[in-house]
């Protein structure tokens, strides 16, 4: 099979498309193992690299074609008996083998779920696929898979229920905790018990939801709602929840995650239609909008190349049939009509046209979109080449039945996780999830193959310590549900903050620690850039209404006094009064102007040495004062950005200005510690007492003047601090000393497992 499928020209015309993109939302969320959308003819719209380096194909060569193409008889009669249980809204999962581009066989496990438009109607589908090629050696050890799996779903810090029939059927022991009550009392619970434990004013959004799935209705996957604990207090929790077959009937699985500790601080961003606009538009996959009459009106960056064209222009307004070969048409239409009455169609494969008429096989699903009235308004389609997918074989069938069903569906729970997830003993890591290896930029393997130091090395070094203490204590420590933040460092040494839940577990027969990593680092960024703005909005109005305030009073009263003056010399001298408040203004606004683009400003690897130098050079130039300097670290090498100079040179300064003695003296040092870089600068000046040392960078009380007031600004940006110390212990009128901390340059790693 060739690497790339001929191409042939189809039509499209263009709409509006704003509604219910959001629906969508899953083409985002979820490319955490092996993720693979097809479209209503089970044509790859898109793959993820996982997906394609499993195969052995690039992400190119897999779009378009259809799944069967990658699959013998056998499987593919697997493959369509799933795709009706899409078409009828359900999820599944269950094994496939498919063959690589040398010919080799991969076993994987494949979790497929519909994509549903507004109107019920089935569109297409989405799947994670589990590459199942390290478990083939667990055929012989059953019982030691399974307790392997059971453990990671046994001891997660989220909670995990299986609802049937309206009665809990499964819950694990971190849900249990949650709620107050033993996992046999909730199995025990009657169908009112149950729904008891739903906060009364979200319980009939519940029932909705219930009552949508049961009708096979589109509804939300991801809600938050409250219950209401044994002891009678309020349980805030996030859920996740999916369709899914358990026992061999339909049920609702539902990943429940504590938020009642963030439930205040938490600030959820909003989901706004032209930001999902723009994430379809950018996406890797092939995605195509088409009015009711099958005209294309939008397709994406991902469709243009699969169709072999340059322009979004060459494709709009051609008939999405066109673009189908003819001997597939009569289907095409039989889906379109399909999709517009039941809402929604997955994995239908056509073999479809590019622009210049060569063919290739591709899986597509689609979904019917509704306009805010309910209407139907346009059809959207995912479409996938699967041209390099071929062959397959019944050996994961075998391998797989031996691993048994409760083997398979707690593996299933880990692996999906959407949070990083590892178990950590004497040894190193026992377990990762994809989820977790992504975070922090390593392959599984990478990361299975390191010792325990180099696991611990991935955690900051300002927070290795509060996690080892959080994971004190014996083996009968039970679950903790509280969390704390930690700072993780990735492969290329970019920082990553995490909200991180850990619990001691026993794994494969010994002590081990299982930990569950939440990505906020987007959410503390944008908490540090709001403090940032809120401490300048602060000091510019402090700079008004005082310092500038005063000036502007001393101006009016010198005019005032001019005005009643009779001698010149005594005008003149009001009028230098006013000169000089008005130069003070001017300096003042100049100087708080200096850091205006200071967040904006982007930051490099700058040599520490070289600034203070520099800085030195030029400032024992023009005061009179004794510059006493010791740079025992040489090669200081920090994160930093044009204002690293300023910082400097403001501490300096500030060293000598206020100064009185005629014998001025600063002492400069530059030390190297483990994870830092120390500038301290030291004069024999007056000194600061220890009640006003507090206040010194407190922008309410202004102890510290202007320019210190920048620096704080400056070394927060650095991730740094400013501590101020007596130069002499114990006697602070022998002066005072500054030491700013700059934390110390990360290479990218080259550790190697």
């Amino acid at each position: 099979m060739s690497d790339k499928p001929p191409l042939r020209e189809t039509p499209t015309e263009g709409m509006d498309t704003s509604d219910d993109i959001l629906r969508y939302r899953a083409l985002v969320d979820s490319m955490n193992e092996g993720f693979a959308v097809v479209d209503k003819k089970n044509v790859f719209t898109y793959v993820n690299k996982r997906f394609s380096d499993m195969l052995g194909y690039t992400l190119d060569a897999m779009m378009g074609f259809k799944l069967t193409d990658f699959l013998d008889a056998k499987n593919a009669k697997v493959l369509k008996a799933n795709v009706k249980r899409r078409k009828k809204g359900l999820a599944s999962q269950y094994e496939l083998v498919w063959t690589s581009k040398t010919g080799e066989e991969v076993p994987t496990i494949v979790s497929g779920a519909p994509l549903i438009d507004h109107k019920g109607k089935h569109r297409g589908s989405f799947a994670v696929v589990l590459d199942m090629t390290a478990f083939k050696k667990a055929e012989k050890a059953l019982a030691r898979s399974e307790a392997r799996y059971k453990t990671l779903v046994e001891n997660p810090l989220q909670g995990v229920t299986v609802i049937q029939n309206s009665r809990y059927v499964y819950v694990n022991q971190a849900f249990a905790d949650m709620v107050g009550y033993s996992v046999d009392e909730i199995l025990e619970m009657t169908t009112e018990e149950g729904w008891g434990l739903v906060h009364p004013d979200d319980k009939s959004r519940l029932l909705e939801y219930a009552a949508d799935r049961r009708g096979k209705k589109p509804t939300h996957t991801q809600y938050e709602y409250r219950f209401i604990k044994k002891d009678g207090s309020l349980l805030f929790v996030e859920a996740f929840s999916s369709v899914i077959e358990y026992d061999g009937e339909r049920a609702l699985e539902v990943l429940i995650i504590d938020r009642t500790e963030r439930e205040k601080a938490e600030v959820r961003q909003q989901e706004t239609e032209n930001l999902y606009r723009v994430l379809i538009e950018t996406s890797p996959d092939a995605i195509t909008l088409t009015d009711l009459e099958g005209n294309l009106i939008m397709a994406n960056k991902q469709a243009i190349k699969m169709h072999g064209c340059e322009t979004e222009e060459q494709l709009l307004g051609k008939a999405a049939i066109e673009m189908i070969v003819p001997e597939d048409r009569e289907l095409a239409m039989t889906n379109l009509h399909k999709t517009l009455t039941e809402g929604a169609i997955r994995d239908v494969e056509y073999t479809m046209i590019r622009y210049d008429g060569t063919e290739f096989p591709a899986a597509m699903s689609a979904s019917l979109l509704r306009g805010s009235d309910g209407q139907p308004k346009a059809f959207i389609g995912v479409i996938r080449d699967i041209t390099k997918r071929k062959y397959a074989d019944s050996q994961l069938k075998t391998s797989t039945d031996a691993l048994g069903r409760s083997e398979l569906k707690y593996r299933t729970l880990a692996e999906q996780s959407m949070q990083g997830l590892t178990i950590l003993n004497d040894n190193g890591f026992a377990y990762v999830n994809s989820a977790f290896a992504d975070l922090v930029g390593y392959e599984i393997e990478d990361l299975l193959a390191m010792s325990l130091k180099q696991a611990w090395d991935l955690i900051h070094p300002d927070d290795a310590d509060l996690l080892k203490e959080r994971m004190s204590g014996g083996k009968e420590d039970k679950l903790q549900t509280s969390s704390f933040e930690i700072q993780l460092l990735r492969k290329d040494g970019e920082i990553r903050w995490v909200e991180n839940f850990t619990n001691r577990v026993e794994y494969e027969g010994t002590p081990a620690i299982q930990t569950v990593y939440v990505d906020v680092t987007q959410a503390k960024k944008a908490e540090k850039d709001v403090r940032a703005a809120r401490d300048s909005a602060r000091l510019y109005q402090d700079l008004m209404g005082h310092d500038i305030t005063n000036q502007l009073q001393v101006i009016l009263n010198s005019a005032t006094l001019m005005r009643s003056a009779t001698e010149d010399t005594i005008k003149d001298s009001f009028l230098d009064i006013i000169n000089e408040a008005v130069s003070r203004c001017a300096r003042l606004i100049g100087e708080a102007r200096a850091t205006e683009q200071l967040m904006l400003v982007p930051m490099e690897e700058r040599s520490l040495n070289l600034a203070a130098a520099g800085c030195i050079r030029a400032i024992s130039s023009r005061v009179k004062a004794d510059f006493d300097t010791s740079f025992s670290a040489q090669d200081a090498m920090i994160n930093a950005d044009e204002y690293l100079e300023l910082l400097i040179s403001n501490l300096l300064m500030n060293a000598v200005e206020h100064n009185p003695r005629e014998d001025k003296r600063v002492w400069v040092k530059l030390q190297k510690q483990e994870d830092a870089f120390i500038l301290s600068i030291a004069d024999n000046g007056p000194g600061i007492t220890d009640a006003s040392k507090a206040g010194i960078f407190d922008m309410s009380r202004r102890f510290g003047g202007l320019s210190l007031h920048q620096s704080k600004q400056i070394i927060d940006k650095y991730g740094g601090e400013i501590l101020i110390v007596d130069r002499v212990a114990g006697d602070h009128s022998k002066g005072a000393e500054f030491r700013i901390r700059f934390p110390r340059q990360r290479r990218k790693s080259n550790q190697s497992s």
